[in-house]
């Protein structure tokens, strides 16, 4: 993606900041002064702007990144340390987090540096991972007396396996960036300061596709982590067959045909 970022307006705490490179928001938590560590408030304005990038149909796919070399260090331990179980700010905080994992479009993580508790759980809903080989992961809640409470018990052993799960989990070590690779938590390692880049091209290529069709692996494929096989199944047929009467369908077909690129529909970004 050639041309410079441009800033976007965006609504809530300013430690959220949204970029767009061609058809990519870019959406960077930039608080490294706490290893951008995720308060409540910030996690909404985080929310908000992936459910923006997913209304606006010049938006392709969701790169979402950390500033000052570190991805996150997840929630904000401070802000909770005193709140008690049935305390609203607990629930509504929880909550916050698994609605990242409701967002329709791509979401690809450029990860350096710390990627821990939240943190983890957070690319645990993202589509793809590019992470330098700065990068480290980590589930330290164990160590709090807790346990990760955003998906974390459940998407992590789906993605890198129980035995490797309960580890991580149970002993709160950091996984680094290349067994992360090994282990298949991450698509990519790069170079220091490539993840970003890494990521944007991935997002670049994704652009090219029928975004309509895009959605539709997305919501699929995310179905298999969560159901069992017949009702994934059922759901593909029916996003397969809805997808033959679109007009991304015709497209692909007589690109494919006429031996050209397709040009999908929808405005793109410049």
């Amino acid at each position: 993606m050639s041309r410079p970022a441009r800033k976007q307006a965006a609504r809530g705490d300013p430690r959220i900041q949204v970029t767009r490179r061609e058809a990519a928001s870019v959406v960077t938590i930039a608080r490294p002064e706490a290893k951008n560590a995720l308060s409540r408030a910030m996690l909404e304005t985080l929310v908000s702007a992936l459910r923006a990038g997913d209304a606006d149909p010049t938006v392709r796919c969701h790169v979402l990144t950390g500033a000052g070399g570190v991805f996150t260090g997840g929630a904000d331990v401070k802000e909770t340390a005193d709140r008690r179980p049935g305390d609203p700010f607990v629930t509504a905080r929880l909550d916050l987090w698994g609605k990242v994992a409701e967002v329709k479009k791509p979401i690809v993580a450029a990860v350096e540096g710390a990627c821990v508790g939240g943190g983890l759980e957070l690319i645990l809903m993202c589509d793809a991972v590019f992470a330098s080989d700065t990068a480290f992961f980590s589930a330290p809640e164990i160590r709090l007396g807790l346990i990760p409470g955003a998906g974390g018990t459940q998407r992590l052993p789906r993605r890198i396996g129980y035995v490797r799960a309960i580890e991580m989990c149970a002993l709160g070590g950091r996984l680094l960036a290349h067994d992360a690779l090994r282990y298949g938590l991450v698509n990519r390692v790069v170079l220091p300061g490539q993840a970003l880049a890494e990521a944007l091209g991935f997002a670049e290529r994704i652009a090219e596709q029928a975004p309509e069709a895009v959605m539709a692996l997305k919501r699929c494929l995310r179905l298999s982590e969560s159901s069992g096989m017949q009702a994934g199944l059922d759901a593909e047929r029916a996003a397969f067959l809805g997808l033959m009467a679109g007009a991304a369908r015709n497209e692909g077909t007589r690109a494919f045909l006429e031996k050209r690129r397709p040009r999908f529909g929808g405005e793109r970004a410049g």
